[in-house]
């Protein structure tokens, strides 16, 4: 019983804290829910927007250079390796450094890949599988990926 007052209380500090983040947003990151609210098909739009901000803070932090082998990159870090591999071309400097450019500061890149991972996630699992697989993958444990993604998800609902 107190574990779970404690937790219910943590949970709730969290989102009280997320709010005030999401009621605080710079022009940057306002023009970044703008964009996923203007392109994103409404189906997605709310995922797309609480990954987003678990992700880059609505295009705060673009980069995570330390993610996989190659790095995540742009508004959903999408990761590079993936993007690659489904762009098909090949892995070398050049291409590296291109599209790293390219999902950093073309958002409709990073959303095209974007959906082309989740929506293969979403057909092979519900949407909270969906959510937890493209950030891990199969079979990866996500380290509360899920619930950051879940709280923040509901705060869009709410306040977006």
């Amino acid at each position: 019983m107190k574990l779970l007052l404690t937790l219910s209380l943590t949970l709730f500090l969290q989102s009280q804290t997320l709010k005030e983040e999401l009621l605080n947003l710079n022009k940057t990151q306002l023009k970044t829910v703008k964009f996923i609210k203007t392109y994103t098909p409404k189906k997605y739009r709310q995922v797309a927007l609480a990954i987003v901000w678990q992700e880059s803070r609505f295009g705060k932090y673009l980069a995570n250079p330390k993610d996989g082998r190659y790095g995540s990159y742009g508004i959903f870090h999408n990761l590079l390796s993936s993007v690659l591999k489904r762009e098909g071309v090949s892995i070398n400097k050049y291409n590296i450094e291109r599209y790293k450019n390219l999902l950093k500061t073309y958002h409709k890149f990073a959303l095209k890949h974007f959906l082309l991972e989740y929506k293969f996630w979403l057909r092979k699992r519900n949407q909270n599988k969906a959510i937890k697989m493209y950030n891990c993958g199969y079979g990866k444990k996500c380290g509360g990926y899920l619930n950051k993604v879940l709280i923040k998800l509901k705060l869009v609902k709410k306040y977006l």
